[in-house]
């Protein structure tokens, strides 16, 4: 076995260098099912604490979240039955939102009234827009004739002019030539 040299103790037995070749198949065979089925039991452990934990877990939370509900609606039981000073929040919670009722009505009463003047301002300048151009045309339609007409008696005097000053250079160009 184990025999002392001073301070360094030497072993008879040969350290562990791994398992040894086993020569029999069946031998083998049962070591391999051997390690296979622990390995599978280790993991079916394992699965089963995660899941208790788990399962401990949403016991306990279920367990206190009732009961803090239980703690709740008694409290406030007791409140509601020993206590004067709620029927006078209640009244006080009820004004409250009527108050907040009636302003978001006069609220709303405002916006609209304010969106119903900014269509009728829109009305009023397309409607103005349509009237001028409507003018515009009727104005173009006007100038136009007036122009014609212009043109037409500009025309008929210059053509006038023009006859008669044919007409006297005729005269002058007859008379010259009875002179002759």
């Amino acid at each position: 076995m184990a025999t002392t040299h001073n301070h360094i103790q030497i072993s008879s037995v040969p350290p562990f260098t791994g398992f040894k070749p086993i020569d029999n198949f069946q031998a083998t065979y049962y070591r391999d099912a051997y390690f296979g089925r622990a390995g599978l039991e280790n993991e079916a452990a394992e699965v089963i604490r995660k899941n208790y934990k788990i399962y401990k877990a949403n016991v306990l939370w279920r367990w206190w979240s009732s009961a803090k509900k239980i703690k709740r609606a008694f409290k406030l039981y007791k409140w509601q039955r020993s206590c004067a000073e709620y029927v006078r929040f209640v009244a006080k919670v009820k004004r409250k939102r009527a108050q907040r009722r009636r302003r978001n009505k006069e609220i709303f009463q405002r916006m609209f009234q304010k969106i119903r003047n900014s269509a009728i301002k829109i009305q009023r300048i397309w409607r103005g827009y349509v009237g001028r151009n409507a003018a515009n045309v009727i104005l173009d339609d006007i100038t136009s004739t007036i122009s014609i007409q212009a043109a037409f008696r500009g025309m008929r005097v210059r053509l006038q002019d023009h006859i008669w000053v044919r007409k006297k250079k005729v005269s002058s160009l007859t008379s010259l030539h009875s002179k002759w």
